[in-house]
């Protein structure tokens, strides 16, 4: 099997694996805005019942103190803060996108050494270094912001763009025409490549910025960080 060869296995996997990471951050989403809602359906009760104790025991001694009122069970403020839940789905389809990101990068070198020269010089070509960098943008970004919840967007965007790159653009490797013969396929296109992975990260949060004003207390939506940070995070970009 040739280096050509090797590079398409291993683009093919990485779109199986892409499409499960999808899987796993959507199952993140379903699972965890259930459990928004069910905590905050468990706080509006005992809210409620706290008030109907408070409010019977006032009602039985009024001179009694204050201390009086207040039931057992009520939450006294502490200095640490509570732990947040564990979030496996999200765990397991950040590590998968990682996985799948390898894979892909193998597959886009190996291109590239098979032509011996960089794998961006046709409309297949451009889209298997475009999506890996994409990815690449939204994994490095974990190291100074928490992205994670763009994890169904970004997967499904890989899982698309490769996929139909690989359909429908595909091309054996073949020599660079003379007027690709240039350095500025090199410097040109990369950074043109490299704008798309951010530009693609900011429109991602712009769309999630939309969501959460639209949707500010519904379930997992309430869980993101609010419009005008993800705004100012989106431009930033």
């Amino acid at each position: 099997m040739d280096l050509e060869s090797i590079s398409q296995l291993l683009v093919y996997t990485a779109i199986a694996v892409y499409a499960l990471a999808f899987m796993l951050f959507a199952l993140d989403i379903v699972s965890h805005g259930s459990n928004v809602k069910a905590e905050a359906e468990a706080v509006r009760t005992k809210r409620k019942s706290l008030v109907g104790v408070g409010a019977g025991a006032n009602d039985a001694d009024a001179r009694e103190p204050d201390t009086a009122s207040v039931p057992a069970d009520t939450p006294r403020e502490t200095l640490t803060k509570p732990r947040k839940p564990r979030r496996n789905w999200l765990r397991a389809g950040f590590a998968i996108t990682v996985m799948a990101w390898m894979l892909h990068l193998g597959g886009a070198v190996l291109r590239g050494i098979a032509a011996e020269r960089v794998p961006w010089a046709n409309m297949y070509e451009f889209a298997l270094t475009g999506v890996v960098l994409v990815v690449a943008v939204f994994i490095f970004a974990q190291f100074w912001n928490d992205l994670r919840f763009l994890g169904v967007y970004i997967t499904a965007m890989a899982t698309l763009f490769l996929g139909a790159a690989t359909v429908n653009y595909y091309v054996p490797i073949s020599p660079l025409p003379p007027a690709l013969q240039s350095a500025w396929l090199v410097v040109h296109v990369f950074v043109a490549t490299l704008s798309i992975g951010f530009l693609a990260i900011s429109s991602g949060l712009s769309i999630v910025q939309l969501i959460r004003h639209r949707f500010k207390s519904n379930g997992f939506v309430s869980t993101l960080p609010k419009a005008d940070t993800l705004e100012t995070f989106a431009y930033r970009l």
